[in-house]
């Protein structure tokens, strides 16, 4: 017989068949229990302004007061959020709930900003939290991490790049930048923890919740010009070969920028405030309408010679390269504009990770002085042959979609770094995997770590909640069509542009080649109107990471020329032992014990 707390028995009283439906009932009070929040006990910190936490092994969130989550990012719900850590503190808050995120938005399960206020909503008195060796915010996300499958790919990567940059005498870049107001906990990427999140007392699903891009955790100040963090698409066509197109990234920093779009005010003509969400171009002093007696007028101005001083830097170092300069001449004009040691380690993680889509997009760059930029990590879900819309995986032969492991994206400034730089990176890379801060088992470590915190019963819920997640599902192929990992390994970008698109009108024949959806398919006979597939997906589990990072070191060894037998290195087995836990049916929680199923109050249930 399985013991219930009365807590327990008095939420589910009356429920004579047995079954407590984990999705629809009020499942809120079932996992405090389950955490042992008890109300007695608890450090309820509700009435504190400033609260201060270690960082959670799992949290449990409640929001009340709105009937649904956000879907847009402008839509600033007011409700109600209620967090127990797991370890005994309780607190109950206002917040305003946004949704977060570019590409995600289109997902059916969207992250979410996290604004925290004490006596108003939107009021100016804001809640401090400070977690574990975090910077104190009043503002965080909550990650939905859609299409990776466990719900945490990124916070995993971060915790990677810790690992590899550990070792440095100054890890964090406001360290080598010699900026000393800094907080001392500016870790210049997200860190996370696991997070149950219910609605109205119903499970809603598992999200990771995450720091924000905010300054403080850049070590950057507000007001100062050299102080410039970029975010967004940093790519060839928008930064990198000296044509600027600013509203394909966002200037998250310093604040009160000014941009050419104009507004009437107080009778004259004038310049609007420039706004993150929908980015332009920034003002100048040559403007007709520039005030140089405005401060927020003169600080758009140097900030916006600043980018465009950092958009022609390639184009400056490929310069030296075509007039066939020595190389010390090109390594030293690289360590003038960007931060080499960032780069370096940067570059290896992205190698051990695969994280192909961390070198056009999900990439941070930001300056101190105006001169030299940093590069930090963000938004890690396409790691360890996640494609980005969870529908299939890509071989550990690959670096990234079409370019073998052996290839990097090639695009600013990593253009000519590697050549330059190439036997620092391969060096780095030996130094990590002597050390064991790059092995299987460290980065295995990471994912057990954060499936047990999570905990099957965690997975059980959120898939039955998520079913449709392209993470955890089958690709349905249509017969007279076939695919494989292996064109991969084949074909480059151009290679696959080359090949038309499926058009439904056309016929083929067997052999014929087209793509659809990020993948080449042949058909394998003589078909019309059929489409390649009517269902793209994949299941993951912590035996296809493992198997993959192993592979994945074993080919960036020899590309790196490292030998692990001439250090005595042997990876040890990592831990794979299945936990003993609860299980969801047909949306219904159950218990397995010895074998047998049994219902939430212990009747054993025959199939």
């Amino acid at each position: 017989m399985i013991m219930m707390t009365v807590a327990l028995q008095t939420a589910w009283a009356g429920k004579t068949s047995g079954k407590f439906d984990i999705l629809t009932d009020d499942s809120w009070q079932y996992i405090l229990d389950k955490y042992g929040y008890d109300s007695a006990s608890a450090r309820d910190l509700t009435d504190s302004s400033k609260i201060k936490l270690t960082e959670p092994r799992c949290a449990y969130v409640n929001i009340t007061g709105i009937s649904a989550m956000p879907t847009k990012k402008t839509q600033n719900q007011q409700a109600w959020l209620e967090f127990y850590d797991g370890g005994g503190n309780f607190f109950k808050k206002r917040v305003i709930l946004n949704a977060q995120g570019n590409t995600s938005m289109g997902f059916p399960k969207r992250s979410m900003s996290v604004d925290f206020y004490e006596d108003e909503w939107g009021g100016e008195k804001e809640t401090d939290i400070k977690i574990g060796g975090w910077v104190k915010q009043s503002s965080f996300h909550l990650k939905a991490n859609y299409t990776g499958y466990f719900r945490g790919e990124s916070q995993i990567g971060y915790m990677i790049y810790d690992d590899i940059i550990s070792d440095r005498e100054q890890p964090m870049p406001w360290q080598r930048a010699g900026i000393p107001n800094a907080a001392k906990d500016a870790s210049c990427h997200p860190h996370g923890f696991p997070c149950y999140v219910y609605l109205n007392g119903k499970f809603y699903g598992l999200f990771a919740w995450q720091l924000k891009k905010h300054r403080k955790n850049m070590g950057l100040t507000k007001d100062l010009a050299e102080h410039v963090h970029l975010d967004g698409a940093l790519k060839n066509p928008s930064l990198w070969d000296g044509t600027v197109k600013w509203t394909w990234f966002d200037i998250r920093n310093p604040k009160t920028l000014y941009c050419v779009n104009t507004i009437e005010k107080q009778g004259r003509t004038t310049y609007a405030e420039y706004d993150g969400d929908s980015p332009c171009e920034l003002i100048d002093d040559t403007m007709p309408y520039f005030d140089p007696g405005n401060e927020g007028h003169v600080l758009s101005d140097r900030v916006k010679k600043i980018i465009l001083r950092l958009s022609h830097y390639t184009s400056e170092i490929g310069a030296l390269v075509k007039a066939k300069a020595d190389t010390a001449t090109i390594r030293a004009k690289y360590e003038e504009c960007f931060d080499v040691q960032g780069m370096i380690d940067y570059i290896v993680m992205s190698y051990v990770t695969s994280n192909g889509d961390g070198f056009e997009k999900n990439w941070q760059w930001f300056t101190y002085d105006g001169v030299k930029w940093f590069v930090q990590p963000y938004d890690m879900d396409c790691i360890f042959g996640n494609m980005w819309q969870g529908k299939f995986l890509f071989p550990a032969e690959t670096f990234w979609y079409y370019h073998n492991y052996d290839k990097m994206i090639r695009t600013g400034p990593i253009n000519y770094f590697l050549e330059y730089f190439g036997e620092d990176i391969a060096s780095r890379y030996r130094e990590l995997r002597r050390s064991g801060q790059i092995s299987c088992s460290s980065i295995m470590n990471h994912f057990h770590s954060w499936y047990e915190r999570i905990t099957p019963e965690g997975y059980d819920l959120e898939y039955n909640k998520w079913p449709d997640s392209p993470c955890n599902g089958e690709s349905v192929i249509n017969p007279e069509w076939t695919t494989s990992d292996s064109y991969w390994l084949e074909y480059t970008w151009d290679g696959y542009y080359r090949l038309e698109a499926y058009d439904n009108t056309r016929t083929y024949q067997a052999g014929d080649r087209c793509t659809s959806n990020d993948r080449i398919w042949t058909a394998t006979t003589t078909t019309i109107g059929i489409p390649p597939y009517t269902k793209l997906a994949h299941t993951d589990n912590l035996e296809r990471v493992e198997s993959y990072v192993s592979r994945k070191i074993e080919l960036l060894d020899g590309f790196f020329d490292y030998n692990p037998i001439d250090d005595g290195i042997k990876e040890p087995p990592s831990d794979n032992q299945p936990a003993t836990r609860k299980v969801i049916r047909d949306k219904h929680l159950y218990i397995i014990k010895d074998g047998e199923t049994y219902s939430i109050d212990g009747k054993k249930i025959h199939y």
